[in-house]
């Protein structure tokens, strides 16, 4: 600990060991290009409304730091002005874990940290307006994995200040179930899927919007069904209106978290201490342990209103296999930019603009014509 507290006091930024960062920082984006979910990522930041924050190159590599310092961009300097600007008591969180006495820990913690630049109070939240997404297109993605995945996507309004009643749980319990009855069960017995997972990670909610997202592995026939499939999860969708908001299923996952936080097995500390720190920034303190796994209160209105955003409207789809690039033609693929595809939903039909985005093996791009 009394290593570490040195960069937050005065930190080096030796230009050597900037050149050295710059080259670990090429090597983890050189993995991605073989993670079809980070080249996803990447596909979605690219794909949305110029000017928002998701439009951008989110992890960087050599080229684009390069060519930022052959634009004259001073990235020493540029480094230097954030931490001058926002490594400060006034934003930082601090989670020390160790045998000793809280009185023994808090000597240390005022010993070593004191030296730390005070600053104001404050809680940074990013706003905009405006879509992430033009609606009404499916982009496909060609895969390094050998699989078929079908990518739902749906823009929430940031749910942060409803923490407690852990709605988005409630969501990704009944629209993943896989019992009987599911759309995972009905779509698996006409072999159109292997999986069906809907889920909102940490890494999807901000205070710009949170994305609920429906991953489905399809099978080769299933590959087929694309616009049937979306077409079931949308009957699916509208089977639950008049019926999600039960509390018995709100009931049930309060006392699996409950559950869950009373077993939860052992983590490494460090893991812990970094988990627990996340969570001062999301959570009231007497909630940072439990916060996530609380379900403290119900509401049905708020249920209501958010399942209004499951929409066509409002959904992005993207298709990942390699199959979709096997036909014969330029570099081995069809080109379907401008080509639609309308398809009903409920009574009503809403066009589909499909682009396509095989990869690329130069440097400094993820996908042949977009360059990051």
């Amino acid at each position: 600990m009394g290593t570490s507290v040195t960069f937050f006091v005065s930190p080096l930024m030796r230009s050597e060991a900037m050149e050295r960062e710059v080259q670990a920082i090429d090597s983890e984006f050189n993995t991605h290009l073989q993670d079809d979910f980070s080249r996803l990522g990447q596909l979605q930041g690219h794909t949305s409304s110029p000017g928002h924050p998701f439009n951008r190159f989110s992890c960087g590599n050599k080229k684009s730091l390069d060519d930022a310092k052959d634009n004259g961009i001073n990235l020493q300097e540029r480094i230097l002005k954030l931490y001058r600007d926002y490594y400060h008591g006034g934003l930082m969180k601090l989670v020390v874990i160790g045998g000793e006495s809280l009185n023994v820990l808090e000597h240390w913690v005022l010993e070593l940290f004191g030296d730390v630049k005070k600053g104001p109070q404050v809680k940074l939240e990013f706003k905009t307006e405006g879509p992430i997404w033009k609606a009404g297109r499916l982009y496909r993605l060609e895969a390094v994995d050998d699989v078929h995945i079908l990518h739902l996507a749906w823009t929430l309004p940031c749910l942060q200040e409803h923490y407690l009643k852990k709605l988005e749980g409630c969501l990704c319990h009944v629209l993943g179930h896989e019992g009987r009855g599911s759309l995972y069960s009905y779509l698996k017995a006409r072999g159109w899927i292997r999986s069906l997972d809907a889920s909102l990670s940490r890494i999807d909610c901000s205070s710009v919007a949170y994305i609920f997202c429906m991953v489905i592995y399809l099978t080769d026939s299933g590959l087929e069904k694309i616009f049937e499939i979306i077409g079931f999860v949308y009957q699916y969708i509208e089977l639950l209106r008049p019926m999600l908001p039960q509390e018995w299923i709100f009931r049930e996952l309060h006392d699996v978290g409950n559950m869950k936080f009373i077993f939860a097995e052992e983590q490494d500390q460090d893991d812990y201490a970094s988990g627990l720190a996340e969570n001062l920034l999301c959570y009231a303190t007497q909630h940072v342990i439990y916060g996530d796994y609380v379900n403290e209160s119900w509401d049905k209105e708020l249920i209501e209103y958010v399942l209004g955003f499951f929409r066509p409207e409002n959904m992005r789809i993207d298709v990942i296999s390699n199959s979709l690039f096997k036909t014969k033609g330029q570099l081995g693929y069809v080109v379907l930019c401008g080509w639609t595809h309308t398809c009903k939903v409920f009574g009503f039909y809403f066009c589909v603009q499909v682009q396509t985005h095989p990869p690329s093996k130069q440097t400094g791009k993820l996908y042949s014509g977009l360059t990051v």
